[in-house]
């Protein structure tokens, strides 16, 4: 299950879409819950109700959006309009599945009393009961136990080698539905042919949450007779995922019933588990039992590193006093204090600050760097973690031009205003240049107005191209991650608004395929050429029709985007729409392509009036004779 399941969340994650109808505001709209905006943005495009919203990356629509936020006015509203309540997304799942996976019953009551049938079967080919046992939709699972079919309570699935709908449910803690699904008959005893058992499943999902699972059903377990020193065929038992997700409940209980800690794994450990989780009390018992501190899972990670990793300091201590070398590397060559530092952020810097000091009081190598030649250092810059770079550096790695200097450029690229100010005072030349980004590049991507402010006062170049990625510039960035009080400094401090990269895209023509439409508006208030076109022989007017964007189209139209602009495949603006079915981009756009033709077959007969004229008059005539009187002379030589 595990492995298919972060196969899906790596392909809705890390594949970029971009797709007709994007509408950032109205996606910002639902996560605020802002009804009166959402009710504004559908009332401007009635096409936007079922498209495919711009900060998701999973073809998600509004209505997919507001059940996975438990937005419900939203949902009510979106009903109410017509939103499609069948659409599927990029892995199949409808309005409906949605519902179900987020645990969401009152969306699911709206969506059934608007006609949505309750599917028998999820997007992987299972029942839909697992769906809803684990996303926690008790009302859903009542409503298909009600439909009295025996075989959906002990169902075996095909996912995740065979798990049932208890384990789901006890994975994630849904107590209340394990109760309803033991009523029901699901048996305790069951196993999927991996050998993981219910008793297993009790033990909690740490990529859920901590602290999941379900106690009261490890306890019917072991009262039903369950085995807790079972193991899957990998080795693992019930110990080993209660000390993975640092359930500590749970951890005593098997400890009070005597679990044995003494088990043999294939690419763990049960002390790489326990580091992971968070238990120092069994850390501390392992490590009595023999367990070796500094002992490589099949990552080549230690016990310390996972320990460093979650940010847990008693964990750390207990394994740095149990002999645990803070300088073991792994495969990247990044000892504990890189884990550490990745994931140091300004939520969790004074936890990440102390586990800091105490691998350096441990002797930690603050100067090591890792084969992509970063230091510990500027991974804690990445997430604004400002005391805790102030350790590492103070330490000894603020000596370092490139590790000083690396974690400034990220401070600048994140936006860490209060770091960034930090790094200043040690006295570092903001002009500098790496032969591929600077930190006013970087402040670009960043959108820090104070920090871009600060970098133009101290006259760092505002047009250098880096030549590492397409010759960008930074104002390129910024219309790229659509920073528009960036674009309007830049622009200001002398900024070339009609720079072109490599692929001959301005920054206009970045703003605008990104759906931008403040940047696209500063940029153009700054004089930005509005028909410069690209190497494929498409303009802005090109891009904002293709995607569907009126306000952009009209954007572009009021600053004389031109629509008779045609693309290498001679394609205008308007035939993209028409090619789209884009019907109110199609009126818009018709009409003004008409008006354009008709002054340009205006202006050609004009010219050829004038022409006609001209060949009437004696200039042109004399002009003439000298022409053939000059070709009469070459052709006698």
């Amino acid at each position: 299950m595990f492995k298919k399941l972060l196969f899906c969340l790596i392909i809705i994650f890390i594949i970029p879409l971009c797709f007709a109808g994007d509408n950032i505001t109205l996606f910002n709209a639902i996560e605020r819950n802002d009804l009166a905006t959402l009710i504004n943005e559908l009332d401007k495009d009635k096409s936007a109700i079922n498209g495919y919203l711009s900060g998701t990356s999973g073809k998600e629509t509004p209505l997919m959006i507001a059940i996975k936020e438990g937005k419900n006015d939203i949902v009510k509203e979106l009903i109410n309009r017509g939103a499609d309540l069948n659409i599927k997304d990029l892995i199949h799942w409808s309005p409906i599945h949605y519902s179900a996976v987020y645990g969401n019953e009152e969306a699911a009551k709206m969506l059934i009393n608007a006609g949505v049938k309750i599917p028998t079967d999820n997007a992987q080919k299972d029942r839909f009961i697992f769906t809803a046992a684990q996303g926690g939709n008790a009302w859903l699972v009542q409503k298909m136990l009600d439909r009295g079919d025996p075989a959906e309570v002990n169902y075996i699935g095909s996912f995740d080698n065979g798990k049932t709908p208890l384990m789901f449910a006890a994975k994630r803690g849904h107590d209340d539905i394990a109760k309803m699904l033991i009523d029901h008959g699901a048996s305790t005893k069951s196993k999927n042919k991996d050998g993981f058992t219910v008793l297993m499943a009790a033990c909690g999902d740490s990529d859920f949450s901590a602290n999941s699972g379900s106690l009261w059903l490890l306890k019917k377990c072991i009262d039903d007779g369950a085995n807790i020193n079972e193991s899957t065929q990998h080795g693992y038992t019930a110990i080993y995922y209660a000390a993975f997700n640092g359930n500590q409940d749970i951890i005593d209980i098997l400890l009070e019933k005597g679990v044995n800690t003494k088990i043999t794994m294939k690419e763990n450990s049960l002390l790489h588990a326990a580091a992971r989780g968070g238990s120092v009390s069994l850390i501390k018992q392992l490590v009595n039992d023999g367990y070796d501190a500094n002992m490589f899972d099949y990552l080549g990670m230690t016990p310390l590193m996972y320990a460093a990793e979650k940010v847990n300091l008693q964990s750390a201590l207990a394994l740095l006093e149990a002999g645990a070398d803070p300088n073991i590397l792994d495969s990247q060559k990044q000892n504990a204090l890189f884990y550490l530092a990745e994931n140091a952020s300004e939520l969790n810097d004074d936890k990440a600050n102390l586990v800091a000091k105490a691998l350096i009081d441990h002797k930690v190598d603050v100067m090591q760097f890792n084969t992509g030649h970063a230091g510990a250092m500027a991974k804690a810059a990445y997430g604004g973690a400002r005391k805790t770079v102030s350790t590492i550096g103070s330490a000894g790695a603020m000596k370092d031009d490139d590790m000083y200097y690396n974690a400034w450029e990220i401070s600048c690229k994140k936006g860490h205003e209060t770091l960034f100010q930090y790094l200043s005072f040690f006295g570092g030349d903001p002009t500098v240049y790496w032969g591929s980004y600077d930190l006013m590049m970087s402040s670009a991507k960043g959108g820090n107005a104070w920090i871009n402010s600060y970098l133009i006062e101290q006259g760092v170049t505002v047009n250098r191209k880096n030549e590492k990625d397409y010759n960008m510039t930074a104002i390129h960035y910024a219309a790229e991650y659509g920073h528009a009080k960036i674009i309007d400094q830049l622009c200001k401090a002398g900024a070339d608004v009609n720079a072109k990269n490599d692929d001959y895209w301005t920054p206009l023509r970045m703003a605008v395929n990104k759906g931008y439409y403040e940047a696209s508006k500063t940029l153009l208030e700054n004089n930005a050429d509005v028909n410069i076109s690209d190497g494929s022989g498409t303009v802005p007017l090109h891009r904002a029709v293709d995607m569907n964007r009126l306000d952009l189209v009209k954007l572009l139209l009021d600053h004389k985007a031109r629509v008779l602009q045609k693309d290498k495949y001679k394609n205008t603006p308007l035939d993209y729409a028409k090619k789209k079915g884009y019907l109110e981009m199609i009126a818009l756009i018709e009409p003004l392509e008409k008006e354009e033709l008709g002054k340009q077959a205006e202006a050609n007969k004009l010219r050829e009036e004038r022409q006609e004229a001209y060949k009437k008059t004696d200039e042109y005539k004399e002009r003439q004779k000298k022409l053939n009187e000059m070709r009469e002379r070459r052709r006698n030589r």
